[in-house]
């Protein structure tokens, strides 16, 4: 008998790479039935890791993939478990020790087994809080897809819209940031969904006003965020929730005059709500007959679009622990700010870089009674480049079981689990300091919308890749 090996350091051995603490006690043949598993898994892992990080994200975001993985990870546990104990065991008995318990032995192999369950334990309920969440907060089921732009049903490859002798003028920047430097015309090359053929990713984003002590939802602010893929260059533009004369798209065109929803863009989500057997988006009537509209405002075809209502959106800011926004002078201050549940409260923020949690980046981002709806839309631009400044999409995945719950029932999208991983790599690309955006306000921009002010915007939204821009100052908010 060999009295010199160590029961507990063969279980330590075992639990980091099983199979090692029976080779240690000599059983190179039982160190096989548990090498071989673990060698194949980190096989796998490496394979993986060697396609990129985006692939491996592709994968961790997929439900399919995700119970296939949780269900390995059990198998692997056990595996593991059982080659700590074995080593241990084997050991003890080829040592000599009999019935013995070594004090110094036994107290490595609870460590060794307490590591096991760590290991496992932790990629395990991560995973099966994706695998809950990731189905609600996306779209794989049945949908009847984005609206139709009204180009793609006529003989043009254009929008057809009456013909103007006015001049084109020129986009209307953020009152609130300077104009920004298009990045070098040189770009990566991207292979994704068929979202990606074309070259552009549009995504509207929505922000509905549903909450507490309101009655139904109003999306208050509608952005439409577009990328070219492969140079990353980004721009947001914001349209006011009080154009009116809207365009609709041919699904829908026909139940109004000229084609034309006279009343506010905001009130377009509550219209379709109380007729869904009119709006054909199955469960979407809603949000689809919105992102319709913006197809038919904006001139370019939408790939998707994203809402978050507000406590939603407090929720997911202070999952991702907060954000720093560069407030603008003259500051934001509301004597009155409602809190949605029948209080107020005054709330400030001075001009400068404040780290704010998720009730205040909500107070900066809509917050209009010291002046109006253009400075509002001003401050939403802000918080958007702030969040593609500070949070990187490959940062926030070890995030992301955490944001799901905070957002709850208050984040929906058309977008599916195969898009995200695409989605995370696009936005990855993009310099947050040069973002050119653009707020469709009058007087550049009447409210009520004609077909030469529609041409305009669609002229604005086409090419804004195509145009320089002037040099910008960085933001450094959070401070280097």
């Amino acid at each position: 008998m060999d009295g010199g090996r160590s029961p507990g350091l063969a279980a330590l051995l075992s639990f980091l790479l099983p199979g090692l603490g029976q080779l240690y006690a000599g059983r190179p043949r039982r160190a096989l039935l548990f090498l071989v598993p673990a060698l194949l898994t980190w096989g796998v892992i490496l394979a993986a890791l060697a396609g990129g990080w985006w692939a491996l994200f592709g994968l961790l975001v997929r439900p399919a993939v995700l119970n296939v993985l949780l269900l390995v990870n059990v198998v692997l546990l056990l595996l593991h478990g059982l080659a700590v104990v074995d080593a241990y065991a084997l050991t003890r008995r080829r040592a000599g020790h009999g019935g013995r318990r070594g004090g110094a032995g036994f107290a490595a192999l609870l460590l060794a087994l307490a590591g096991t369950l760590l290991v496992h334990g932790l990629p395990g309920m991560y995973g099966y809080s994706l695998a809950v969440n990731l189905p609600r907060f996306v779209n794989d089921g049945p949908s009847s897809g984005m609206p139709t732009p009204s180009w793609a049903v006529s003989p043009s490859a254009e929008p057809t819209h009456a013909p103007t002798d006015q001049p084109s003028i020129p986009a209307s920047p953020s009152p609130t940031l300077p104009p920004t430097p298009d990045p070098s015309p040189s770009g990566t090359p991207f292979s994704g969904p068929p979202w990606a053929d074309d070259g552009r990713l549009n995504v509207l984003l929505l922000g509905s006003d549903a909450g507490p002590g309101r009655w139904s939802a109003r999306p208050d602010a509608v952005h439409l965020v577009s990328i070219e893929i492969e140079t990353g260059r980004a721009a947001l533009f914001a349209f006011p929730r009080y154009m009116n004369n809207l365009p609709m798209p041919p699904e829908t065109a026909h139940m109004f005059k000229d084609g034309r929803y006279p009343g506010y863009l905001n009130s377009l989500y509550v219209a379709a709500l109380n007729n869904p057997r009119r709006y054909p988006y199955n469960d979407d009537a809603g949000w689809g007959v919105m992102a319709g509209v913006v197809q038919e405002l904006s001139g370019v075809e939408l790939d998707g679009y994203m809402v978050v209502d507000l406590h939603g959106f407090e929720r997911m800011v202070d999952a991702l622990g907060g954000l720093h926004v560069q407030v603008p002078p003259p500051g934001v201050v509301d004597p009155r700010y409602g809190l949605g549940t029948g209080r107020t409260v005054r709330l400030r923020l001075d001009p400068g870089c404040h780290q704010l949690d998720g009730r205040m980046t909500l107070f900066f981002s809509r917050s209009r009674r010291q002046d109006g709806d253009i400075q509002r839309l001003g401050r939403q631009l802000v918080t958007l480049r702030s969040v593609l400044r500070q949070h990187d999409p490959l940062e926030v995945l070890p995030r992301l079981p955490a944001i799901f719950d905070a957002a709850g029932d208050g984040f929906h999208t058309s977008f599916g689990s195969d898009d995200l991983a695409p989605l995370a790599e696009v936005l990855g690309r993009v310099d947050p300091d040069r973002v050119h955006t653009t707020i469709f306000a009058a007087p550049e921009y009447p409210r009520d919308l004609r077909d030469d002010t529609v041409e305009r915007i669609h002229e604005v939204v086409r090419g804004v890749f195509d145009r320089p821009r002037a040099p910008a100052q960085r933001v450094d908010c959070p401070p280097d």
